[in-house]
């Protein structure tokens, strides 16, 4: 696959992820308030692994430029994000047939918002001529983790990852148009 096409799926996987971040939200909560629903219950586990595998997609695109301009923090800290998104994913389908106690979710937003503000701070240490926007997707990237560590932060992460996720297809797809 050409690093052109790798850039424009990573664009994609963005887009997907900014379309489905809301909707899941809501899901997960009516999941949470009506807990006998298959039908929601099932939903938000077809609707989690198509948003995990888009944030997977994307991500390739973080390693993709880490790999291009030799940025060892960058490709570091984007495998740690990539094996959360996995943990993640099991953490979903193993939560959704099992009760989880809610210290546990608690500790993983924790850790999850310590990779995200990692992440952050890698990104606006990349200088932009280098990858266009790193400057503002890695200071969205430190408010997600803020806001993962705090329940009143928690409310407003599906509308920071949706400004997330289109900063990031644009970031993506001018990369594509810029690269040979």
């Amino acid at each position: 696959m050409k690093k052109k096409d790798k850039f424009k799926l990573a664009a994609y996987g963005s887009i997907t992820s900014a379309l489905l971040v809301i909707p899941i939200f809501v899901i997960s909560f009516l999941e949470y308030l009506y807990k006998d629903n298959i039908f929601l219950k099932y939903l938000f586990i077809v609707l989690g692994v198509i948003l995990f595998i888009a944030g997977i997609i994307t991500l390739c695109g973080y390693l993709q430029i880490a790999k291009d301009h030799k940025l060892k923090n960058l490709r570091k800290f984007a495998l740690i994000y990539l094996v959360l998104t996995v943990l993640a994913i099991i953490i979903i389908f193993i939560q959704s047939f099992m009760t989880i106690p809610n210290i546990f979710s608690i500790i993983w937003l924790i850790i999850v918002g310590i990779v995200y503000i990692c992440f952050g701070v890698v990104l606006k240490k990349i200088k932009t001529s280098i990858i266009q926007f790193s400057d503002n997707i890695g200071l969205l990237y430190l408010i997600l983790g803020i806001a993962s560590c705090t329940i009143i932060g928690f409310i407003i992460m599906p509308f920071l990852e949706v400004a997330l996720s289109i900063l990031e297809a644009k970031m993506f797809f001018n990369k594509a148009r810029n690269t040979k």
